[in-house]
């Protein structure tokens, strides 16, 4: 999925799940991938940096992609 278009739709729930709680909380966790294929450092590092800006009250973690070989 196109980066922008998953932004959009976060920042969408962001607005949005507030509105249905009955006392107008809501907790959402991000989770991140660093070392997809395609993905530059400087892409992931843009990309996360977006999250830590935009979700500033929301707990996060990025874990690294690991392949085994067994």
């Amino acid at each position: 999925m196109p980066a922008e278009k998953l932004k959009e739709g976060l920042l969408e729930i962001q607005s949005e799940f507030p509105k249905y709680s009955p006392n107008g909380y809501y907790r959402m966790q991000m989770n991140t991938i660093a070392g997809l294929p395609y993905e530059s450092l400087e892409e992931f590092e843009t990309n996360y940096n977006w999250l830590k800006n935009n979700f500033k009250n929301q707990p996060m973690s990025a874990m690294p992609l690991v392949i085994s070989n067994d």
